[in-house]
This record gives C-alpha cells, structure tokens and sequence, in this order.
C-alpha cells in the first residue's frame, strides 16, 4: 500500500513538472513573439507607413501643380526619399 502510494505522488509529481515545463516554454514563446513585433516587425511598419504617406503628398503635390518638367523631378524625388527611409 505504500509502494502504491509513492508511485501515485512520483507519477503526479511527474505530471505537474512536465505542465509547470509546458506552461514556462508557452510563456518563453509568447514573450519571444511579442518581443519581435515590437523590436523587428513594429519599427518597420512606421516606416512603411512614412514612405506611404510621402509619396502621397509628393504625388498629390505633382498633380496640383501638372508641369511634365515637375513630374520628372517629383518622381525622382520620390524615388530618393523612399530609398532613404525604407
């Protein structure tokens, strides 16, 4: 009775140790996804969103304005401050 006793505590011992691992890798995980979003992915997005922005007055700029002489040197405007910010 007590050898059956000892191996129920050691196999739920067993069995709590391997949840308690479990819920810690999860834990490491998640904290690990959302330490990457915020680090990699979050700062490139801003500066998508800038260049997006940009080019949108840049363009809305280039159409009030309608000179083909304007639209070469917007365009190429364009092209060097998108390179510069992405």
């Amino acid at each position: 009775m007590y050898f059956q006793q000892q191996n129920k505590f050691s196999e739920s011992n067993q069995k709590t140790a391997r949840a308690r691992n479990d819920y810690i890798l999860a834990l490491v995980s998640a904290n690990a996804a959302i330490r990457k979003f915020f680090v990699d992915d979050q700062p490139e997005l801003i500066n998508v969103c800038r260049a997006i922005i940009l080019i949108t007055i840049i363009l809305l700029l280039v159409l009030t304005t309608s000179s083909s002489t304007t639209v070469n040197t917007a365009t190429t405007t364009v092209i060097i401050r998108v390179r510069t910010i992405v």
